[in-house]
């Protein structure tokens, strides 16, 4: 810390906290996933098959 400053919050704990909040989180995910509760259909975003088909085929075009 440079001298001419001043330390009015010290944000390491904030941060750790944080860091374990985000360990649980993607742990909670992993989890939902690997059991099927997570995406369920409202989760999901579905699209015509003739749109899909239309995607592709600009997808194998850029190749």
């Amino acid at each position: 810390m440079p001298r001419h400053s001043k330390v009015y919050w010290n944000f390491a704990a904030e941060f750790d906290r944080l860091q374990r909040e985000r360990v649980v989180a993607f742990s909670e995910y992993i989890a939902d996933v690997r059991s099927g509760a997570y995406p369920e259909d409202k989760h999901i975003v579905h699209m015509p098959e003739a749109e899909w088909d239309a995607f592709m085929r600009v997808i194998d075009k850029a190749r």
